[in-house]
């Protein structure tokens, strides 16, 4: 196994073990988002209000910034709850978002990489899922191509999450501001 897919690998199992609920669609969702960035979010008309309505909304909490979602950080997850809680501007917050979606180049040819590397892991028997488990996913990117899907109703209902994505510049540029 190469270092890079040793790396995600690494990062996958991180992740079973912080979020041990995640179902194959949540792993899709990480991979998707590692790849191909938040555009698709950012291109929506009512994005910058439903980011304010959110960000509104969550309860301040103690707990990481920054969640790893790329073996190379190249792009993270930026938990709103948690930039609230260091009280952290929403406007430059949404800024940094949008750059990042904007300046993000999407990797296809990545994504299905790193998805056939996941099969391959569930099918050895490396994770805790059932080939089975991969079907319904597998369908969907037969069907329509690699898209966005929602994380899991598992996944939300215990984990709640509230997050947005941030390129690896944008990250230290916010770090700075809250140090």
């Amino acid at each position: 196994m190469n270092y890079k897919y040793n790396n995600l690998l690494i990062l996958i199992r991180d992740h079973l073990k912080k979020y041990p609920r995640m179902k194959v669609v949540d792993i899709y969702k990480m991979l998707y988002q590692a790849t191909m960035g938040g555009k698709h979010l950012i291109l929506q008309p009512s994005a910058y209000e439903c980011f304010q309505n959110e960000y509104m909304k969550i309860e301040p909490r103690e707990g990481i910034i920054f969640e790893q979602i790329h073996p190379d950080q190249e792009i993270s997850r930026i938990h709103l709850d948690t930039c609230k809680y260091y009280k952290a501007d929403p406007e430059m917050i949404w800024k940094y978002i949008k750059s990042s979606a904007d300046e993000f180049s999407g990797d296809e040819q990545k994504l299905r990489s790193w998805w056939q590397f996941f099969n391959y892991l569930v099918d050895q028997k490396e994770l805790q899922f059932s080939s089975e488990s991969t079907i319904r996913i597998n369908q969907i990117v037969g069907e329509k191509g690699f898209i966005p899907l929602h994380h899991s109703d598992e996944f939300r209902q215990h984990y709640n999450p509230s997050y947005r994505l941030i390129t690896s510049k944008y990250r230290l540029e916010l770090l700075k501001l809250l140090t």
